[in-house]
């Protein structure tokens, strides 16, 4: 089995080595581990379906039948947009604090305006402010530990071309979508927007596996033996399977 993980916004292929650390002592040793870098695959898309363009990129990537998909956040929103093609190569996919999509006109474009606010932010402020403004967000503030994230790690046009393309604003919603492999999601009890979809998922889509879990947004940094004994009890649901 393949495993893959998407790191979201501000985030590296780095940030899952605890969560690998912990699953590899409890999955089969035959399992493969790829952390995606985001940042590199970025460079060449066109900011006109940009998420499509994404999922066609990393679809190519997959090695056999038996792959496992794991996102956090953004990465989560960008596993959604694998093509139809693609579904018989994906065993399970696990999204991780991440959002089924908005469904009204209304509330994509207001949130596609502060995104491109903010790309706008990304663009030119100071690094220090910038971070500093970027986690006071309401989303993170139950977030008892974040990794520090330095300037050099990225770069800002591509940090600010990640806002504008793959903004909320602009996903498709996915709540009426229905897939042929397990899926599952997992949110940090104290994470109020999130637990929130987690219940909405429960009503609307009873075939998704919910999960909670203690703590905020960044579950793979801040609790990574609790998330990867979530996913491990994933693992079974779907590897047991006839």
């Amino acid at each position: 089995m393949n495993i893959y993980f998407v790191h979201g916004f501000l985030g590296l292929p780095r940030d899952w080595h605890a969560v690998e650390s912990e699953l590899q002592k409890v999955l089969p040793a035959h399992t493969q581990f790829h952390s995606v870098n985001l940042w590199d695959d970025i460079k060449d898309l066109s900011v006109d379906r940009m998420f499509y363009n994404w999922a066609d990129q990393f679809a190519q990537k997959l090695e056999g039948e038996d792959n496992w998909l794991i996102g956090y956040s953004l990465g989560g929103r960008l596993l959604l947009h694998m093509s139809y093609e693609v579904f018989p190569r994906i065993k399970a996919m696990s999204l991780i604090s991440s959002h089924m999509g908005l469904e009204s006109m209304e509330d994509r474009e207001v949130r596609l305006e502060q995104d491109l606010h903010w790309a706008g932010k990304f663009l030119k402020e100071p690094w220090n402010q910038l971070m500093g403004d970027w986690s006071s967000q309401k989303v993170f503030q139950n977030d008892t530990v974040r990794s520090l994230r330095a300037e050099t790690n990225f770069s800002r046009p591509l940090l600010a071309k990640a806002l504008g393309g793959w903004s909320l604003g602009r996903q498709k919603s996915f709540w009426d979508d229905e897939f042929p492999f397990r899926l599952n999601y997992i949110h940090g009890f104290s994470d109020e927007k999130f637990s929130a979809i987690g219940q909405e998922i429960k009503l609307r889509l009873p075939k998704i596996m919910v999960q909670d879990l203690p703590g905020g947004h960044t579950l793979h940094i801040s609790h990574p033996r609790e998330l990867s004994l979530a996913l491990f009890d994933f693992y079974k649901s779907f590897s047991e399977q006839k």
